[in-house]
């Protein structure tokens, strides 16, 4: 009885240390597996998000932070941005202006429309593509897909 109780001390002790060694590589970082990341409960966060865009802000993608903005455009129409600007350091992420109803780059002070476009249209924050499953309730977004690619995959109207 001895000797049982003995062993499974010890192996409890070996699957202890390897968990804790395990769950220390990144303790605050949430991977994203197959890259999707899912936001439930469309309905009460759409109404959350017409007081401004949701900030998600402890995702990676490619072992790299990536803060996500997701900013409601009215109807099912949705804005999964990357927010923080290319080449900008870290410390840049964006930040929302109630007032302006824009994003701004603390940084350089650089404005984007919610739906991460530059006050000249032209393309500002990367953008991801964004599902709305209201039958699921739920929104899901790709990070695999760039937005303006599943502009250039839909049939011409």
């Amino acid at each position: 009885m001895l000797v049982a109780v003995v062993i499974a001390l010890t192996v409890s002790a070996v699957i202890l240390a390897l968990f804790s060694r395990v769950a220390s590589k990144r303790p605050n970082k949430v991977n994203l597996g197959g890259r999707m990341f899912v936001m439930r409960q469309l309905e009460r966060r759409t109404q959350q998000a017409d007081a401004g865009p949701l900030f998600f802000n402890d995702l990676v993608k490619d072992n790299r932070p990536l803060p996500l903005a997701l900013a409601y455009l009215g109807g099912d129409q949705w804005a999964a941005l990357n927010a923080l600007p290319a080449g900008q350091p870290e410390r840049c992420v964006v930040q929302w202006d109630q007032d302006r109803r824009v994003f701004v780059n603390p940084c350089n002070t650089e404005i984007f429309a919610p739906d991460g476009t530059r006050e000249d249209r032209s393309i500002g924050l990367e953008r991801f593509s964004a599902k709305a499953d209201k039958d699921a309730d739920r929104l899901v977004v790709d990070l695999n897909v760039a937005y303006a690619d599943t502009l250039k995959s839909r049939p011409p109207s």
